[in-house]
């Protein structure tokens, strides 16, 4: 065998170099790691501190990450935001599936399941509630259209199981839109009152679930869903893979997808500590 030939062979057999390890992580895994501590740094400075008082430099410290490897992740603070507030959407819609999923199939305690998934999903971290709530409204034109956008899958998802209790029955599309959406702002605001602890509204978390199970309840069997001939519409029991599917099928059709933000304008400062509202100063 020619010396030409045995280095042919060699060259082919041989084995393709091994990547790269520092700290015993890949690349890819290196990368992973930066964008989970940017992601958890994140929840901890917005949803303490708040957004527009949290700086990119100040999230590189407690991150411990470098500004370069921030703007290759996220490209700006607004995309840190989107990316987080989408990690927690989509978290809190898999926690009403499998809720939803593992209840009785009974109306009232599919919607109870639901809803305390939601709350517990938002207020078991307050952070997590607060990001949601309070710091990603009015920061940009960009991302209050996502945020809508956000709101209206809540309202779909709402529409959909009512739905499946056939409180469609007669109803026009327009009426139940109506009331789901009502509906989902309503948890929106009385969510923020909650949290800021006004005097308008104070409850314990059990409280809360038993108020919004109220009010879903009472426009799901005549205080807001009626047939146009003025007769309540009553519920009728889904078929037990009914409801997960109709949780899942809405939340596929409506993914909530991260757009690349660059905007930098903080927006105004709301409280959200659970305390009275104060007026704070912006730093200089």
């Amino acid at each position: 065998m020619s010396a030409a030939e045995t280095g042919g062979t060699a060259r082919t057999g041989a084995k393709a170099p091994a990547e790269r390890r520092y700290g015993g992580l890949t690349a890819q895994e290196r990368r992973a790691d930066r964008r989970r501590r940017l992601l958890d740094t994140a929840l901890e400075l917005f949803g303490t501190d708040g957004y527009p008082y949290t700086g990119i430099e100040r999230i590189c410290s407690h991150a411990s990450v470098t500004a370069r490897h921030f703007y290759e992740e996220f490209g700006s603070r607004e995309g840190l935001l989107v990316a987080l507030y989408d990690e927690i959407v989509d978290d809190i819609m898999q926690g009403v599936t499998d809720a939803v999923a593992a209840a009785p199939q009974d109306a009232v305690e599919l919607t109870r399941a639901g809803l305390s998934a939601f709350v517990h999903g938002m207020v078991d971290d307050p952070r997590r509630a607060r990001v949601t709530t309070l710091e990603v409204v009015g920061v940009s034109p960009a991302l209050e259209g996502h945020r809508r956008t956000v709101l209206r899958l809540y309202a779909a998802l709402v529409a959909e199981q009512s739905r499946v209790f056939g409180l469609d029955v007669e109803l026009p599309e327009r009426r139940l839109m109506a009331g789901a959406i009502a509906l989902v702002g309503g948890t929106n605001e009385l969510m923020t009152e909650w949290l800021t602890d006004t005097s308008a509204y104070r409850a314990s978390v059990d409280e809360l679930i038993d108020d919004l199970l109220a009010l879903y309840v009472g426009v799901g069997r005549g205080g807001g869903v009626i047939a146009p001939d003025g007769a309540t519409v009553a519920p009728a029991v889904p078929e037990p893979a009914d409801a997960a599917a109709v949780v899942a099928a809405t939340a596929r059709r409506g993914g909530v997808s991260t757009p690349r933000i660059t905007a930098r304008t903080p927006a105004p400062k709301v409280s959200a500590t659970r305390s009275p509202p104060a007026q704070r100063r912006r730093p200089g």
